[in-house]
């Protein structure tokens, strides 16, 4: 391994692709490298790299009791992490956070339709 920043990083696997060389380097999900370059997860059967981080909601105490519908809507809703990545993607070839949500948003209506629709329990 080589210490160094996401930039550098970014640079020899661009380097690396264009000499059809192999590497290997510390990519995560989602993030627009895996759009671009064709890249796969090696095994870590040593466990040496720490799991996939989780993500969480944090509210208030009482939150889910007070706002029972915001409750059902911030549990319901998904964006599939290929997704993510493509928004991340679109950043990255120079659209604005604003512009490739609204591109996602546009092509999504249905999906965000249903979150709408979501009814509280």
């Amino acid at each position: 391994l080589v210490e160094g920043s996401t930039a550098a990083m970014t640079a020899a696997l661009k380097s690396a692709v264009d000499r059809k060389e192999w590497i290997a380097v510390t990519i995560w999900e989602p993030s627009w490298m895996m759009q671009k370059y064709d890249v796969k997860f090696l095994k870590d059967p040593k466990a040496v790299f720490p799991p996939p981080q989780s993500y969480y909601w944090i509210g208030k105490k009482g939150f889910s009791a007070d706002n029972p519908h915001a409750r059902e809507v911030l549990a319901s809703v998904y964006v599939p992490l290929a997704d993510i990545t493509a928004i991340n993607s679109a950043v990255n070839e120079g659209k604005t956070m604003d512009e490739a949500i609204k591109d996602w948003t546009d092509s999504h209506a249905d999906l965000l339709k249903r979150w709408e629709n979501i009814k509280a329990e």
